[in-house]
C-alpha cells in the first residue's frame, strides 16, 4: 500500500450508512441495471468431517444439490437487493441447465442472453467442504461454448454496470477487443476473472480499459505473481480485494480504504465473493463513497455466508438494510 489505509467509518450498531443514504440505495436500487457475464453452474455439494490423508478415503456425511456459477451467484445476490440484472451465460440442454435458468427467472433475473448448447452438459461443480475450508472440482462443460458479445449485449439493454466473471476464452477475446476500441459511453465496466484467464497476455491487454478489478486475497496473490506488484497494468487500477474473515479493501484513486467483515452464522463461505460484488457495486452505482460501498459488500457477503451453497438467503432490501449485525473486531 502506499499510503496508510483509511477504514469505513462505524457506528456502535455496526452498520454505518445514515438515513440519506439508505434512501439513495432504496430508490437507486431500482434504476440502476446491472449486466453479468459468466459462468452458469450446478454445484453438488459434499460434506466431510475431516479431509482424507493421502491414498485414504474420507465418509460424505451429506450431499445436496444447490445451483451455482459466478454469474449465476452473482445476479441473485443482484436479484436480493431488488437491482434489475441481466445474466449473459451458457449452459446445456439437460435437466442442470433447465433446472439452473428456471431457478434464475423464478429470483426475477432477465435471461434472454442465456445460450443453450445443445448435446453439451452444464457446468459442474464438485465441491466437498470441511468446517470452514472448501474445494472446487470444475468441469466447465456449456460454459466453454459462450459466446456471446457482452459489452454489446450490455449496450442493448442499457446497462449502468457491466461484470465480466469467468467466461469462455472466446468471450474474453471479443471483450478485450471490444472494449478497446469502445468509446466514452459504455457501462461502467468490472472483471473477476475467478482465476480464470489469468495469464500475463490477457491481464495487460485487459487491466488497462476496465474501471474495477475485484478479486480475492488469493487471485490477487496470483496477479503479483504473474505481472510484478509494480507492473503498469496494475499501478492506478481501482481495485477491490475480499479478505474473507478479514473483511475489504479497496484501492481507489490512488487511496487505501478498509472494511471489517460482519458477524454472521457461517454455514458455508462459498459464494460470499459473488454477494459482495452485487453490494459493492451496487453502493458505487448509488453514489456512495467507496469506503461505504465496501461495507455495503460486506453485508452483502454476510447473507451468502447464512445459507448452503453459493446463493444469498437475501430477498428484499428491507432485509437487507435492517439485518441486525456488528461488526468483526
Amino acid at each position: 500500500m502506499t499510503r496508510r489505509a483509511r477504514h469505513a467509518r462505524t457506528s456502535p450498531g455496526g452498520w454505518p450508512l445514515d438515513d440519506a443514504e439508505k434512501e439513495r440505495l432504496r430508490r437507486r436500487r431500482r434504476e440502476v441495471r446491472v449486466f453479468v457475464a459468466g459462468s452458469i453452474n450446478v454445484d453438488i455439494m459434499l460434506y466431510l468431517d475431516e479431509w482424507p490423508a493421502q491414498d485414504t478415503a474420507a465418509t460424505v456425511s451429506g450431499a445436496r444439490i444447490a445451483m451455482g456459477g459466478h454469474a449465476g451467484n452473482c445476479a441473485e445476490a443482484f436479484a436480493g437487493l431488488e437491482t434489475p440484472c441481466y445474466v449473459s451465460g451458457a449452459v446445456g440442454t439437460d435437466d442442470y441447465g433447465r433446472m439452473a435458468v428456471s431457478h434464475l427467472e423464478n429470483r426475477g433475473v432477465k435471461t434472454d442472453f442465456i445460450a443453450r448448447m445443445e448435446g453439451e452438459n452444464t457446468g459442474t461443480v464438485y465441491i466437498p467442504v470441511c468446517g470452514k475450508e472448501h474445494r472446487l472440482l470444475l468441469h466447465r462443460g456449456a460454459n466453454n461454448g459462450h459466446r456471446g458479445a457482452v459489452l454489446d449485449q450490455a449496450a442493448s439493454v442499457n446497462a449502468d454496470a457491466l461484470i465480466v466473471f469467468d467466461p469462455s476464452r472466446h468471450v474474453i477475446d471479443r471483450f478485450i477487443a471490444d472494449i478497446r476500441s469502445a468509446q466514452a459511453h459504455r457501462p461502467m465496466t468490472v472483471w473477476s476473472p475467478a482465476s480464470v484467464n489469468m495469464d500475463r497476455e490477457t491481464l495487460n491487454a485487459l487491466l488497462p480499459h476496465i474501471d474495477w478489478l475485484i478479486v480475492n486475497s488469493g487471485e490477487h496473490d496470483m496477479i503479483n505473481n504473474i505481472l510484478g506488484r509494480q507492473s503498469e497494468s496494475i499501478r492506478g487500477l481501482n481495485l477491490a480485494v475480499t479478505k474473507g474473515e478479514a473483511g475489504s479493501a479497496a484501492r481507489y484513486e490512488g487511496d487505501w480504504f478498509e472494511a471489517p467483515a460482519f458477524s454472521a452464522p457461517v454455514v458455508d463461505c462459498v459464494g460470499a465473493g459473488d454477494a459482495f460484488m452485487a453490494g459493492f457495486v451496487l453502493g458505487l452505482q448509488a453514489g456512495l463513497s467507496v469506503e461505504t460501498a465496501l461495507v455495503v459488500g460486506n453485508r452483502s457477503g454476510a447473507f451468502a455466508v447464512q445459507t448452503e451453497g453459493a446463493r444469498t438467503r437475501l430477498k428484499n432490501i428491507d432485509e437487507f438494510l435492517n439485518m441486525d449485525a456488528v461488526f468483526l473486531r
